[in-house]
C-alpha cells in the first residue's frame, strides 16, 4: 500500500489540532515534509489556508451540488494485530463521517490512490471513535483507498445507492420528533415511525410493535406534556440507516422530570427517514 502519511495531510492535522484545542501556540511558518518520492516540499500556513479554501469550494461549489466520495477504509492497532475489517461507504464532503483534513486530502488525490495515516484518538473518524475492536486511547493505523469521486446534484441517493445525510440533519430528526410531542397529537408522533417499527417505551413495560399500539402509548404519554432534550449522544451514519443513541431527559407540565437512556434507529422508507427502532429506559438509581 502506498504511503501518504508524511505529507500535507499530517501538517493539516497538526494545524487543525492546534486550532481545535484552543491553544495559543503558533505553528512554524514553513514545515519540511518528505513525500513518496523521498523529495522534500515546503508546507506553509498560507498553503494550509489555501487548501481549506479549496475544500470549501469543492464541497459547496453551488447550493445544490456537493462532492461525493466513495472510500474503502480499514483501521488497525500499531502492531496490526487488531483490525476493524474493510468498510466501503459513500459520503458527501462535510457530512462529518471523516475529519476535514482527510476529506481535503481525498479531494486532492486521484481515484484509486491509497493512503495510510497514524492517528491519535482525537483524529479518528467518527465511526471509529467508540469501536470496541481497537484500543480506545492509543495510536492506530488508518488505511484508506479512494474508490470514486463525483460532483453533481444530490437527490435521494449517493453513488453507492446510499442516501446522503449530515450529522446536523440527523440531530434535526430528534428535534422533529420532539416538536411532534409538543402538538399533543399521538397520530402525528406515530407517523414518524416506520410501518414495522418497534417502540420499547420509557414509561411502559409493553413493547409497541405496530401503528395502533404506538399511538396508544403516546396518547397517555402526551397527557404529561413532555418536552425532551439531549444530554449526551453518539451518531452513526450507515447506508440508508442511522443510529442516534445516548442520554436524554424530559420535563413534564407538573414539574417532574425523567432521565433516560435512548436509542433511535432510522431507516429510509419511501424516501423519508423513519424511526425503525426506538428504545428508551429510565436511568438506574445510583
Amino acid at each position: 500500500m502506498a504511503r501518504a502519511g508524511c505529507d500535507e495531510a499530517l501538517i493539516l492535522c497538526a494545524l487543525i489540532g492546534l486550532q481545535r484545542s484552543g491553544r495559543s501556540e503558533t505553528c512554524h511558518p514553513a514545515v519540511y515534509v518528505e513525500n513518496d518520492n523521498h523529495s522534500h516540499v515546503i508546507f506553509t500556513q498560507s498553503h494550509y489556508e489555501e487548501r481549506l479554501e479549496q475544500l470549501m469550494m469543492h464541497s459547496t461549489a453551488s447550493s445544490g451540488s456537493k462532492t461525493v466520495l466513495t472510500v474503502s477504509m480499514q483501521a488497525t492497532d500499531l502492531n496490526e494485530r487488531l483490525t476493524t475489517g474493510r468498510q466501503i461507504f459513500s459520503m458527501a464532503v462535510g457530512q462529518g463521517k471523516l475529519p476535514h483534513w482527510i476529506e481535503s486530502e481525498l479531494l486532492g488525490g486521484s481515484v484509486g490512490q491509497q493512503y495510510r495515516w497514524r492517528l491519535g484518538p482525537r483524529d479518528r473518524p467518527s465511526c471509529l471513535s467508540y469501536s470496541s475492536l481497537l484500543p480506545r486511547n492509543s495510536l492506530i493505523w488508518l488505511n484508506l483507498e479512494l474508490l470514486d469521486r463525483q460532483c453533481g446534484e444530490l437527490r435521494k441517493d449517493g453513488v453507492s445507492g446510499c442516501a446522503l445525510i449530515s450529522q446536523n440533519e440527523v440531530q434535526q430528526l430528534f428535534e422533529k420528533w420532539n416538536a411532534a410531542l409538543q402538538t399533543k397529537d399521538p397520530e402525528e408522533v406515530a407517523n414518524l415511525y416506520s410501518r414495522d417499527a418497534i417502540l420499547l417505551p420509557t414509561l411502559s413495560d409493553l413493547p409497541r410493535t405496530d401503528h395502533d399500539t404506538i399511538v396508544d402509548y403516546f396518547k397517555h404519554f402526551l397527557e404529561k406534556s413532555p418536552k425532551g432534550s439531549i444530554d449526551q449522544r453518539e451518531i452513526i451514519i450507515g447506508c440508508n440507516m442511522l443510529q442516534d443513541a445516548g442520554l436524554y431527559s424530559f420535563n413534564f407540565e407538573d414539574g417532574t422530570t425523567a432521565e433516560a437512556r435512548y436509542s433511535f434507529i432510522y431507516m429510509l422508507e419511501d424516501g423519508e427517514w423513519k424511526i425503525s427502532h426506538h428504545h428508551s429506559s429510565l436511568q438506574p438509581n445510583g
